[in-house]
């Protein structure tokens, strides 16, 4: 019985975990490194997720669902450190996380009118212009 209990516990957590894992990833653009599930526990309440290494929390207090960002696990040093140690390709300079649905759709709505907006154009011009440049050159 106390085998099922504590069975049950640790797929909580690895729930948890994967959660937060897919929130970074979306976020931040970070995979972690292994044996990942080993540096979180729950708390008494079952819902709060924390880190083991100084039990940092991972989930915001009035709402277990979402997470707090790397940089909030503490001062520079300290969620530097963290990051590394969870996330092996984690860089001090932030990475842009990949872009939304929405803003890639606008961005393909803005690439498919370029084109039709340039074969508009009309060069009238541009031979005479040529020849002006070309006899103000010869002078």
């Amino acid at each position: 019985m106390g085998s099922d209990l504590k069975a049950q516990r640790q797929k909580l957590v690895e729930t948890k975990v994967d959660a937060f894992l897919n929130v970074v990833a979306d976020r931040d653009g970070l995979l972690p490194g292994p044996l990942i599930y080993d540096e979180f526990v729950l708390g008494k309440d079952g819902r709060t997720l924390y880190l083991k290494d100084g039990l940092k929390r991972v989930t915001y207090k009035n709402d277990s669902t979402r997470y707090i960002a790397l940089k909030g696990f503490g001062k520079p040093p300290e969620w530097i450190h963290t990051s590394i140690h969870l996330f092996p390709d984690y860089k001090t300079t932030p990475r842009v996380p990949p872009r939304n649905r929405k803003t890639q759709a606008a961005l393909t709505n803005v690439k498919n009118q370029l084109p039709a907006a340039t074969e508009t154009i009309e060069l009238v011009d541009l031979p005479q212009r040529a020849s002006d440049v070309d006899t103000a050159v010869k002078d």
